[in-house]
């Protein structure tokens, strides 16, 4: 099964002491999945992990990337217009590029599953093909 992963889900991934912290590591530890990270997450967890914690954190995740079952997925030119459409329809909601990006990635790959704890957005916004997203954490 396809499954997404979300800044928020990284970001926790990265924290020991983060309370779901185990949890996170024994849901992608899961062979059965493959956990894709669409590019715009990689670069906004690098950041946060910078900023919030230290060069360290962030060089920790660069690690982790090459030791687990990670993939990648670039946004395509398709996905522009998807993504401003998005970020119009919700605007409200302040979703950013990097949500809309999971969200146009996960429409294309036909996945409505992910990993995250913005529950503030993906509990709202409504997937193409889809009636919501399944939140797997």
């Amino acid at each position: 099964m396809i499954v997404l992963v979300d800044t928020s889900a990284i970001i926790a991934f990265c924290d020991k002491r983060h309370t779901l912290n185990v949890q996170l590591r024994d849901l992608i530890s899961d062979d059965d999945n493959v956990y894709i990270i669409p590019s715009p997450v990689v670069t906004e967890a690098c950041y946060i992990l910078n900023s919030r914690f230290g060069a360290r954190f962030e060089i920790s995740f660069i690690k982790e990337i090459i030791k687990t079952n990670f993939l990648f997925e670039p946004v395509k030119f398709e996905d522009f217009s998807r993504i401003a459409e998005l970020l119009l329809k919700y605007d409200n909601l302040n979703l950013g590029f990097a949500d809309g990006a999971i969200i146009a990635i996960s429409e294309r790959l036909g996945t409505n599953k992910i990993i995250t704890l913005d529950r503030k957005h993906f509990e709202v916004v409504i997937p193409a093909g889809f009636n919501h997203f399944e939140i797997l954490i």
